[in-house]
């Protein structure tokens, strides 16, 4: 299971997929946690679509990370 997420510091998303600590699926934000998962390089546009140029693994601690509910349309971009 993975969920959608933004980084607050850069609006960017954040697909966490893993449960940083156990290395277990990821399945909702909870404090105190971190999540590794794909960090894309991105803009949201309208409809919630995200253009992206690339995708980084990342983890984050859940503080730095706010859920972003919603279908999102994912458009790759050649940088």
């Amino acid at each position: 299971m993975s969920f959608t997420t933004k980084v607050l510091s850069t609006g960017q998303l954040f697909w966490a997929a893993i449960d940083a600590e156990t290395f277990r699926d990821a399945h909702r934000l909870e404090d105190g946690k971190r999540y590794s998962g794909h960090l894309f390089q991105s803009v949201l546009t309208e409809h919630n679509r995200v253009v992206y140029t690339e995708a980084t693994w990342a983890t984050f601690p859940a503080g730095e990370l706010e859920d972003w509910p919603g279908d999102i349309r994912l458009l790759h971009v050649r940088g």
